[in-house]
């Protein structure tokens, strides 16, 4: 129950006041004095409200209810088969190319971390704790980003993708560090420490590189700024040469096309206007500026 506590005070209070700091460093008007409302808010959230009830209960030695054990007996058979379809709907194996350098950064630090301390309490504690438990505490260091980001994210205006990118790659790794602990809590227990440490260092080249690629991307242009500040001559001149043809009308072609009908539309705007008779000439600034306008649309039109 300690274990469950502390987590949910971590995911609930620790990490939403985290989000919350990031979100008022970017705003002016926030103040310290709005955390206490905050605070008692997720003070009363329903998942602590029933660790309070439950250690309560452990505290006093009181028997749990009858009726309470009746209500809570099919939702705790329910846990298991409703958090794998919360899974099964939140995953989504496809990983963004423009986020892999962030993932790999985020998943790589944590999880060496992670790893590390992992190892550490391997090497240290084996001989205290059995092969179990220190496999139980293994996987609860390496756990995957809690689902809670994504709510997090949402809720403060942070990257949705990313985060959901972020939850979604740490499963699929998680889940595989789990095998792997399985599978050596069995065949080889005291390979564990050794394994982690292993682990946590090849995690943190990938966090590290992840970082390289991070500061790659931010030093290099944009391709749409890059695009823009060639000109239009560059961009054409990357064109293959019947697709420019066709793009770019000869000039004679925009001179003579448009003359005549804007003439005729130049006569009947400036006749509406004046609310007199059509007359057989328009004004020649007229006939300039709608040729002009006509010719602008005929080549957006065209490309």
């Amino acid at each position: 129950m300690l274990f469950d506590l502390l987590n949910q005070i971590v995911l609930l209070i620790v990490t939403y006041l985290a989000f919350w700091a990031r979100a008022a460093a970017r705003s002016e008007g926030a103040s310290a004095w709005a955390l206490l409302p905050i605070v008692g808010k997720r003070l009363c959230n329903p998942c602590l409200i029933a660790l309070y009830g439950a250690g309560a209960l452990a505290v006093s030695g009181l028997p749990v209810p009858p009726a309470v054990a009746a209500l809570a007996a099919p939702l705790c058979a329910a846990n298991a088969p409703l958090a794998l379809l919360a899974l099964g709907i939140v995953l989504d194996l496809q990983l963004p190319r423009r986020a892999i350098a962030d993932v790999a950064a985020v998943l790589g630090t944590r999880f060496s971390i992670s790893l590390g301390l992992g190892a550490f309490v391997a090497a240290t504690l084996q001989s205290a704790l059995s092969t179990e438990t220190l496999a139980v505490v293994l996987a609860a260091m390496t756990a995957p980003v809690p689902m809670l980001t994504l709510t997090y994210s949402q809720e403060f205006g942070c990257d949705l993708g990313l985060a959901a990118a972020i939850v979604n790659a740490s499963i699929v790794l998680s889940f595989s560090i789990l095998c792997a602990l399985v599978h050596l809590s069995t065949a080889a227990p005291l390979a564990l420490a050794p394994a982690s440490a292993v682990a946590a260092i090849a995690m943190g080249v990938i966090g590290g590189a992840g970082r390289v690629a991070q500061r790659k991307f931010m030093t290099a242009p944009a391709p749409t700024s890059t695009r823009a500040a060639a000109g239009p001559a560059a961009c054409a001149a990357r064109m293959p040469r019947a697709a420019r043809a066709r793009a770019a009308p000869r000039s004679s072609q925009l001179r003579a096309l448009p003359r005549a009908a804007t003439a005729r539309l130049a006569v009947r705007l400036s006749a509406r206007c004046s609310g007199t008779a059509p007359a057989t000439r328009a004004p020649a600034s007229a006939v300039r500026i709608m040729r002009k306008t006509c010719a602008q649309v005929l080549m957006r039109v065209r490309a």
